[in-house]
């Protein structure tokens, strides 16, 4: 049996649903590669309130020395190119600089504008976690999984989306009433595949555990 650890490092609390998710796809990955036998443990949620490159950098340092793998988060804002250029490969570059740090796994889990849109992208998880029969037309939702990516707001639209729910009954509840860990649990991975970036983090993720040695042919 091998062990794989990891942390995560996010932007804020309701992101923290990520790391959850994250670990589902490398089982994922995994099983599907027939890699039954690597267990991942619960991942560290790392705190960084400073958001400037040197905070992070010092605080994924600081995990890192006693993990495998770093999922480090940041909101696209629209532009995920800009996202991973300016606030994420830099991280890694000075990581993978540090010589203890050595074939150690980076991934960056960049969403196109935020965290939500992914949470968005299956319908039928939402109902079932919201307790609905209405449609995603009905919450208010793109129809199609690829169109939570063009929402300009993901956030206040799952915040919406739970108010229909409930029969539109009140306003709609604060961030962290949001059933964020029960969907990211939920969300089918092959709705997630529709989108752009969650391709790309799949990918990226992929590629960490096969040079973390994890992928067929690669382990003892």
């Amino acid at each position: 049996m091998r062990y794989l650890s990891a942390c995560f490092i996010g932007e804020g609390r309701t992101d923290r649903c990520l790391a959850q998710l994250g670990i589902r796809v490398a089982e994922w990955i995994l099983t599907r590669e027939g890699r039954d036998q690597v267990e991942i443990g619960t991942p560290e949620i790392v705190q960084s309130p400073d958001r400037r490159l040197e905070a992070i950098t010092s605080a994924a340092k600081e995990a890192m020395a006693f993990h495998d793998l770093l999922l480090l988060h940041a909101d696209g804002k629209g532009d995920p190119d800009r996202a991973f250029r300016e606030r994420v490969h830099p991280v890694f570059e000075r990581l993978r600089g540090e010589t203890d740090l050595v074939g150690k796994g980076f991934v960056g889990v960049v969403p196109v504008h935020e965290t939500e849109a992914w949470l968005l992208a299956d319908g039928v998880a939402l109902r079932v976690v919201f307790g609905t029969r209405r449609t995603a037309k009905d919450l208010g939702l793109p129809t199609a999984p690829a169109g939570v990516e063009s929402l300009p707001d993901p956030k206040n639209a799952l915040r919406e989306a739970q108010r229909r729910a409930l029969g539109g009954r009140g306003r709609p509840r604060r961030n962290l009433d949001l059933p964020y860990q029960l969907i990211a649990a939920t969300v089918d991975l092959a709705a997630l595949r529709r989108l752009s970036a969650f391709r790309r983090f799949e990918a990226d993720l992929r590629e960490a555990l096969a040079a973390l040695g994890l992928l067929a042919g690669q382990l003892g």
